[in-house]
């Protein structure tokens, strides 16, 4: 019974993280392209900003990851 529901979890959390990617990246880069036509130099410190914010969460949650398995 748990392993049932844990693999209901498991699709449950990938089908929210792939809309939850589909809707901001689609923002993001409506946000960006608008950005890059007014500042380019603003638009270019927002995506590497973007980039480290990613890389950051990335190595946050790593250790929750790897000790969950």
């Amino acid at each position: 019974m748990e392993e049932r529901r844990d693999k209901r979890n498991i699709v449950y959390f990938i089908i929210s993280y792939v809309i939850n990617n589909l809707a901001s990246g689609v923002l993001y880069d409506t946000f960006v392209n608008d950005l890059q036509e007014a500042q380019t130099s603003i638009a270019t410190s927002f995506l590497a900003f973007y980039g480290y914010a990613t890389f950051i969460s990335a190595a946050f949650l790593a250790p929750f990851v790897w000790i969950s398995l």
